[in-house]
């Protein structure tokens, strides 16, 4: 993976990457930006796997289990990253086990998930997009695994009941009222 990093005003982060593909994630017949909905997810095909684009649970639906990967006209897709606004306002949602190749957790992606009380990463997250937990109040404690980290302005902004905060060895940004 080679990547650039550039900071610019204050609080805003932009990340330009480049990675050169695994063969199995190519195929001629789906561009970037293709979606698809599988279950209760939406996926759109980006270069280097497949974003999870949006939830749409039925209500009694509280724990989620995000897919590592997903097949789709028999081409296995890695799930890279959870888009903006994803799983904003799932009041009923109490946990969600993210997946080892997210690395990105797009801006108010958790926002108003007011019933989560538990996120597991299996791996590091490189991105925390902005107000992505923003009011999850009964978020109790949260572990970040090491590995370079950004963590956008207000990510857990509000969140009333968080106590534990692990932050990863490698954290290079922790913007304004991240945790407040």
């Amino acid at each position: 993976l080679l990547g650039c990093v550039s900071l610019f005003g204050v609080g805003q982060v932009q990340v330009v990457q480049a990675e050169v593909l695994n063969p199995q994630h190519v195929n001629n017949n789906l561009k970037s930006n293709t979606t698809f909905t599988q279950g209760d997810f939406t996926y759109t095909v980006v270069v280097d796997g497949v974003k999870l684009s949006k939830f749409s649970s039925s209500s009694d639906i509280t724990d989620v289990n995000i897919p590592d990967s997903v097949s789709y006209n028999g081409v296995k897709y890695p799930v890279v990253w959870l888009d903006d606004s994803c799983f904003l306002n799932c009041v009923n949602m109490k946990s969600v086990k993210i997946p080892s190749q997210v690395t990105r957790l797009g801006m108010f992606c958790f926002s108003g998930c007011s019933s989560l009380t538990s996120v597991e990463f299996s791996s590091w997250i490189n991105i925390f997009g902005s107000k992505c937990f923003l009011d999850c109040v009964n978020l109790k404690s949260i572990y970040i695994p090491d590995g370079d980290t950004f963590m956008d302005d207000y990510c857990f902004y509000n969140c009333k009941s968080l106590t534990t905060a692990r932050l990863p060895n490698g954290l290079k940004t922790l913007n304004k009222y991240c945790f407040f």
